[in-house]
């Protein structure tokens, strides 16, 4: 399928077109062509974003790519500190596929005037102990759907929506998820971001020559929501995540050798994105991804930031601090406390035990280092506590839950902390 779009008086030819399994979207103007690729054999995870032939993507595995994860804040994923790695990796559905290269199971592809649509039902990337293994993948009950199309006015930049339906009863708990996981070929080793005091006014980027290993950065502070892996030529992939946490993290994966689309030396970024799972809940987003020149690729974002409604999709992030899990507490006056934050504004926090609300404590403690680690973002005074009578409840097992809410509405639910009552 081929058709000509015109937007802010810039002219392109769009072509789908699949080959190989994979289906494109490719871009042709000004005498350039970008073209993006989704791969079926692994869900219509993102395996290309090229730029006249230059495919600045990693897809050594059904794990890289461009694409969505989830987690579960109840479930940890232990990727970066397990050794062998033997036991649970928590739920993690995956857009591509699982550890063993099984790839996530495609159930639709549509084909628009100017865009290219895959749908999956993601496997659990550990299916170990989740009644699979090496010769059995195990389907979550996840359906993620990737749409890419062409930006409207910057002919040469993609635009990739997601939606991730949690077809599931359970509930899953507030987690940093992977949206996206971006991973980039090894040539691409300077990583770029703004950091500064004045976004939106190109003032000088930050960037990174050496990027350190896995886990690698932790969070950097991204003023204008992007992030770009170029080479020494200031050219490669640029990502803009609008609507979420202004963080960014990044990690160098060495590996053993091979640089190109298909080495598993790579690199990888991920934007800062919290998000609670519950049931049946459907999430929603949207990602652009800008092959080429990173100053020109600014420009872009500049362009789309000025357009955009940049409706606040970050959910609240906090931590309850104590009791610790598994204490055992006593008495009329158990301190239950922790910090909460978000990218606008917490409006309220409620506690509940056992799941039935006790307390709605105020957000106004003085934690200065929880607004050093969370800098721009954090107010001066996100701690809180509340002084629980335990009295009120039998002796046993119980569970304390914290559902921290924003002044746009969006809600995060914490995991539980089990505590043994025994008065």
């Amino acid at each position: 399928m081929t058709s000509a779009a015109s937007a802010g008086g810039t002219t392109a030819s769009v072509k789908s077109s699949v080959a190989n399994g994979i289906v494109y979207l490719t871009s042709v103007s000004g005498g350039h062509t970008a073209r993006i690729g989704l791969n079926t054999a692994w869900g219509g995870a993102i395996v290309e974003v090229s730029l006249d032939g230059v495919n600045y993507v990693n897809a050594h595995d059904s794990g890289r790519e461009v694409q969505p994860a989830l987690y579960d804040g109840a479930a940890p994923y232990t990727e970066f500190n397990c050794s062998p790695c033997i036991g649970t990796w928590g739920w993690d559905p995956v857009l591509g596929g699982d550890k063993y290269n099984h790839g996530s199971p495609v159930t639709a592809i549509t084909y628009g005037v100017n865009s290219v649509s895959v749908t999956t039902t993601a496997l659990e990337w550990n299916p170990d102990d989740k009644g699979g293994g090496a010769t059995k993948p195990v389907p979550s009950n996840v359906t993620m759907t990737q749409t890419a199309s062409v930006v409207a006015g910057s002919p040469l930049a993609f635009q990739v929506q997601v939606t991730m339906t949690h077809n599931g009863s359970e509930q899953r708990y507030l987690s940093n998820q992977e949206f996206p996981a971006v991973y980039v070929n090894s040539k691409y080793s300077r990583f770029s971001y703004y950091s500064g005091s004045k976004p939106w006014t190109n003032s000088a980027v930050t960037t990174l020559s050496a990027v350190p290993v896995s886990p690698g950065t932790g969070l950097l502070y991204s003023a204008e929501q992007w992030s770009a892996y170029t080479n020494s030529s200031n050219v490669g992939l640029t990502v803009y995540v609008p609507g979420q946490y202004p963080y960014i993290e990044a990690a160098s994966l060495p590996g053993t050798g091979g640089s190109g689309p298909t080495g598993d030396a790579s690199f990888y970024s991920h934007s800062f994105a919290p998000m609670t799972v519950g049931p049946k809940a459907v999430i929603q987003g949207t990602v652009y991804l800008i092959p080429g020149n990173a100053t020109t690729a600014r420009t872009v974002v500049n362009g789309l930031h000025s357009v955009l409604s940049n409706a606040d999709i970050a959910a609240p992030f906090g931590n309850v601090e104590a009791p610790a899990a598994g204490a055992q507490i006593s008495g009329t006056s158990v301190p239950i406390s922790g910090w909460a934050i978000d990218n606008i504004a917490v409006a309220s926090l409620n506690v509940l035990v056992d799941g039935v609300m006790i307390a709605t404590p105020a957000v106004s403690i003085a934690r200065p280092d929880v607004a050093a680690a969370y800098p721009h973002v954090a107010s001066s005074n996100p701690g809180w506590v509340y002084y629980f009578d335990s009295t009120l409840v039998a002796n046993g097992s119980h569970a304390i839950t914290v559902q921290i809410t924003d002044s746009s509405g969006n809600k995060s639910l914490l995991a539980p902390v089990n505590v043994l009552v025994s008065n």
